[in-house]
């Protein structure tokens, strides 16, 4: 598993985003609505973004956040979500009570960085205490640009309304693994598809409406790389 540190509870934003009309259920070109951006292709039809910086140039703001992360920002429309953790294992601090760990989903504006709305998951215990170099939130979100989908492991898979309304919660096992969980859920049509090696050692689809278990398939272990959809005979 790649180590990602989770040491730095800041957001930053480079000086060059996308702007344009967006509306609910529909996302821009130049959205980055889930890891590696879409698709999981790691790549953009934005222009003109900046590929120089350093912590002053060609930054156009900061957010401080409630804590440390090693998730990926998203970005729909106007507006960037991502993940945080708090009360527990942050780097270079005690380490405090395990019973005191939080999750967190923010929205920030992607304008100027101002904090939205932000949700609080209390995790569901009992839960990995050793894990260190990602620590506690480390999967990326993902968006349809209508709903906004997180998955913290044995804590559960959530899904919100852009305006940080929880829509519903459903669980995809109750294993913990000391290294953690770091998948990251992806969206093909009406699924919503976790890798859930570690909480039950399957692959889970949920429909992204309602959280029901569509199907699953098992028999995989210690596996923590996020999905992706290839296309097999035209479909």
């Amino acid at each position: 598993m790649p180590a990602r540190s989770a040491r730095m509870p800041l957001l930053v934003a480079l000086a060059v985003y996308h702007s344009g009309a967006w509306s609910a259920a529909q996302l821009n070109p130049t959205d980055w609505p889930q890891f590696r951006g879409p698709g999981g292709q790691g790549s953009s039809a934005a222009r003109g973004v900046p590929i120089i910086w350093s912590a002053e140039k060609g930054v156009r703001w900061k957010a401080a956040l409630p804590g440390a992360g090693a998730s990926s920002p998203i970005v729909v429309g106007d507006r960037v979500y991502v993940t945080a953790y708090s009360g527990y294992g942050l780097p270079d601090q005690p380490r405090g009570e395990i019973s005191q760990l939080r999750r967190h989903l923010l929205c920030l504006s992607l304008a100027n960085g101002a904090v939205l709305w932000k949700a609080d998951v209390p995790a569901a215990l009992p839960e990995s205490q050793s894990v260190r170099e990602h620590g506690y939130a480390a999967s990326t979100p993902v968006s349809d640009g209508e709903r906004v989908y997180v998955f913290f492991g044995k804590s559960g898979v959530f899904a919100f309304s852009k305006e940080g309304r929880q829509l519903w919660r459903a669980s995809v096992g109750s294993q913990h693994h000391e290294w953690g969980s770091a998948a990251s859920p992806i969206l093909y049509r009406n699924l919503l598809i976790v890798n859930a090696s570690v909480e039950s050692e399957s692959l889970v689809a949920l429909d992204k409406s309602t959280g029901t278990v569509k199907w699953r398939a098992g028999g995989i272990k210690e596996s923590w790389n996020t999905p992706i959809l290839v296309p097999v005979g035209g479909k």
